[in-house]
């Protein structure tokens, strides 16, 4: 499996190229996403439909992008603007630098919207993953024993 992210313009991950997809650049397997969950220069976003369900367990390292809340105007309907998707990629710690790997539940369909909104602001286009199969494939299988996913331990409240 090619794993190098040296030039992510022309990488390809070894275990998408035989499925023929029209993109396999932007796509990569769990088994790639395990091997790379601990790199620096990864940044995993989850995205959902459902807004609860990364708070119920995410893949390790992944931090969260609520499509309404992240990604859309809270007073008009539209998308935010400029300052404030530069705002969310400085607290998501995220840089022209960063490879953005997604991914989310109903087959992508959230992560893929995330990949269109980050396109719309400009992000580079060779900076951008989707996981194959996203958050069903990756708790579907045990990639490396990490296939499952981590859940979050509420905070106690301190308080008299």
């Amino acid at each position: 499996m090619t794993t190098g992210l040296s030039d992510t313009s022309t990488f390809v991950d070894d275990d998408i190229r035989p499925k023929g997809y029209r993109r396999p650049d932007i796509l990569v397997s769990t088994a790639w996403l395990a091997a790379h969950l601990h790199d620096p220069r990864i940044r995993l976003l989850e995205s959902n439909e459902d807004t609860l369900l990364y708070g119920a367990g995410h893949i390790p390292g992944a931090l969260e992008i609520d499509w309404h809340r992240d990604l859309n105007d809270t007073v008009v309907r539209d998308y935010v603007g400029p300052a404030d998707f530069e705002g969310l990629l400085r607290r998501l710690g995220i840089d022209e630098s960063t490879t953005v790997v997604l991914y989310g539940d109903k087959h992508n369909w959230w992560a893929t919207y995330t990949f269109w909104v980050f396109r719309l602001f400009d992000f580079p286009e060779r900076r951008l993953r989707i996981i194959d199969g996203g958050r069903a494939k990756w708790e579907r299988e045990d990639v490396r024993g990490g296939g499952r996913t981590t859940h979050r331990i509420p905070a106690r409240c301190a308080g008299g």
